[in-house]
């Protein structure tokens, strides 16, 4: 891993070297509006079992992104990109609120759709 690691001048740039090939794996634009910065594209759990699980069990980007790859090796289906709009709003939608404050949780519910 460390010489992986070193081909690049920080591991900054590193893990944006992984995000970038991921993004492209999965078609590089937000399946439900097509939008294709890369800035705003996130890895969503397609059931919604929420990427912050993700992150608190492996406790680092690094270990959270090869979640993604390696369900993406295994053509799980597992995971899907989504801007942060269309993120949010399936969020919303599905009540998955698991992953956000308590106080965050509360206004969310009180959200009609």
């Amino acid at each position: 891993m460390k010489g992986r690691i070193r081909r690049f001048e920080t591991t900054s740039e590193y893990y944006k070297d992984v995000r970038k090939k991921l993004i492209e794996k999965l078609g590089g634009k937000c399946i439900k509006c097509g939008f294709s910065d890369h800035r705003a594209l996130q890895f969503d759990h397609v059931n919604g079992k929420g990427y912050g699980n993700a992150y608190k069990e492996h406790r680092t980007f690094l270990r959270s992104y090869k979640v993604v790859k390696d369900a993406i090796r295994n053509n799980t289906g597992e995971f899907q990109l989504l801007c942060a709009n269309c993120n949010w709003i399936k969020r919303v939608e599905n009540k998955e609120y698991g992953t956000t404050s308590k106080g965050m949780s509360s206004f969310l519910n009180n959200i009609s759709v």
